[in-house]
């Protein structure tokens, strides 16, 4: 199975089938012990009729199967006894599945339509998202995102908070109206429900507080929150405006710089400061090379950059923060990082710990090696590129010749290499083409280089997904011996994920050893059902009769 990377990461594929957790003639004493009682089998109309009959309110949970932060939800929050207790004594909790698939069943169905009014009467953008109804039906208040129990329960609690109802707030909010100290809390507390009223509350409190607080830790962080608000922008421009040269550059102010950097009036008063910036400065404080960083597509800065770094001296130069420094000014071969990282790469990597950790020469993990490395491809291969990603055909041997001849036949067979897989994978995975070619590079690649094992994680999660694409789209008993071989080890290192087990599993049932994919699908089976990955479960007991039944688990062509 095919990991997707991604802050929380969802199956690509839902199944519409979310356990739910449901409470039977309880006592009051144990209406949270079984987590929270979803209601089962009742139009929206029914559920609203039920909760004007029993003076209930209602708590919507509007979900999507592929939302990874929606099963958390599921797993983590809704067994938990106190949040069961709160919702299964005032509340008719509902789940409502937003999105479409093919193994809804006709229930599901009939929601649809009820699904997509909420949708877009509630403008629900996000999932998870909340929404909380009065028993009367009347629309309270609103969250979006996971959020752990005790988060959860601060949630609900606010329903019965008037000052902190969302669509009071909405119906009611004006400048000035709301006391300063509750604003703050308000912004954030509804940036992700309406990222609109969120940064109109900031403004409001950024505008009515002193001035002297605006360069306060919390207000600094509270403008990079709402930069995208126009009227916080010019709050936080116009507090740039009142600083002095000396107060500009700390750790807090740079951070609200990056946020505001696209921002023109941030730029012209950058600008300013660079123009009375000496070198002795950026010496004496580290944080300049962070402020030229943020800024360093501009001429000047750029021109203050290469002073710098031409004013090193050769014990100043190789430390940590100038090496990254550097590197962010060094994107062509002409440049004096260029020749720093290449001819004392070793150096470097030393300096930077990122030497290869992988057969020793695993070039990914080394530091220096991977910046010229990007250069030379870009100078060299680069001009072929758009013409190569249209289908045109590319003389490698006459690129390599090239490389060669400037540089040496190990960095031309290695940078000529990383440009085939690179080109290969965007025709598969695009058009569906160039599978073997893709493959067959890919493998040699990893077979000469290594892995960038620096990282355990993504380590596994390349050769698992790498993996994947050899056992759908090849039939060369080689190819899926070897990754057979890498996925033994992915799975010996990380033994209870089922999608790295689920993998191995089937690139033994390909390779014709049945007995020991069944085992590992087995093995995939229990992982997943522990952790209720119900999409999961649903894949592996399909794989298992597919194997047992001698069918292939692969797409046939």
């Amino acid at each position: 199975m095919q990991v997707q990377l991604s802050a929380a990461s969802g199956m690509a594929k839902g199944d519409g089938s979310y356990f739910s957790f449901q409470v039977n003639s309880l006592s009051n004493d144990s209406l949270g012990e079984r987590g929270v009682q979803f209601e089962q089998g009742l139009t929206w109309e029914q559920v609203k009729e039920k909760a004007r009959a029993e003076h209930k309110y209602i708590f919507l949970d509007c979900f999507a199967t592929w939302c990874g932060p929606c099963k958390a939800m599921d797993r983590d929050v809704y067994p938990d006894p106190e949040v069961g207790r709160i919702l299964n004594r005032k509340f008719i909790s509902v789940r409502v599945q937003m999105d479409k698939t093919n193994y809804d069943d006709e229930f599901i169905k009939q929601w649809y339509t009820d699904a997509e009014t909420i949708q877009s009467d509630y403008t629900i953008t996000a999932f998870p998202s909340f929404i909380f109804f009065s028993p009367e039906g009347i629309p309270l208040h609103k969250g979006v995102g996971y959020r752990n129990s005790e988060q959860f329960v601060e949630l609900v609690n606010e329903v019965f908070a008037p000052d902190r109802q969302y669509y009071r707030v909405l119906a009611n909010f004006g400048p000035g109206k709301i006391d300063t100290s509750e604003l703050k809390g308000l912004a954030r507390a509804f940036r992700l429900s309406d990222k609109f009223l969120a940064g109109e509350i900031a403004a409001d409190y950024l505008t009515r507080i002193p001035s002297v607080e605006l360069g306060l830790k919390d207000n600094i962080q509270l403008m990079m929150e709402f930069s995208y608000n126009q009227k916080v922008r010019e709050i936080g421009l116009s507090y740039f405006s009142s600083l002095s040269s000396r107060e500009i550059c700390t750790e807090i102010n740079l951070q609200l710089i990056e946020a505001f950097k696209s921002d023109t009036g941030m730029q012209k008063i950058i600008l300013s400061y660079l123009k009375n910036l000496s070198i002795e400065s950026v010496q004496k404080n580290i944080l300049n090379l962070d402020l030229l960083v943020i800024f360093k597509n501009m001429p000047m800065v750029r021109e203050v950059a290469n002073k710098y770094v031409i004013s090193l001296s050769e014990d100043r130069l190789y430390t940590i923060d100038n090496l990254k420094f550097i590197a962010e000014f060094t994107k062509t071969s002409q440049d004096k990082g260029f020749t720093l990282f290449f001819s004392h790469a070793d150096k470097v990597d030393s300096i930077m710990h990122r030497e290869g950790h992988v057969k020793n020469v695993a070039y990914v993990s080394n530091y220096a090696t991977g910046i010229t490395d990007n250069i030379i491809a870009k100078e060299e291969v680069g001009p072929y590129w758009e013409g190569a990603v249209k289908g045109e055909r590319v003389n490698w041997r006459k690129i390599s010749r090239v490389i060669r001849n400037k540089y040496n036949r190990k960095i031309a067979d290695r940078v000529i290499l990383n440009a085939k897989v690179s080109l290969y994978e965007f025709y598969a995975k695009k058009y569906n083409q160039q599978w073997s070619e893709y493959i067959k590079y890919n493998i040699r690649k990893i077979e000469v280089y290594g892995t960038d094992t620096t990282s355990g994680f993504f380590d596994s999660i390349l050769l698992n997904n790498f993996s994947y694409y050899v056992f759908l789209h090849s039939q060369r008993k080689r190819q899926l011996n070897i990754v057979s071989e890498w996925m033994e080890g992915v799975v010996r290192r990380n033994p209870n994920d089922e999608n790295d087990v689920d993998t191995y599993a089937n690139i033994l049932y390909k390779i014709g050893k049945k007995v020991a994919a069944l085992e590992m699908e087995q093995k995939a089976l229990i992982i997943a059902e522990g952790k209720k990955n119900e999409h999961g479960v649903k894949i592996f007991k399909d794989n298992i009769l597919k194997m047992n039944g001698d069918k292939p688990t692969w797409i046939a062509k």
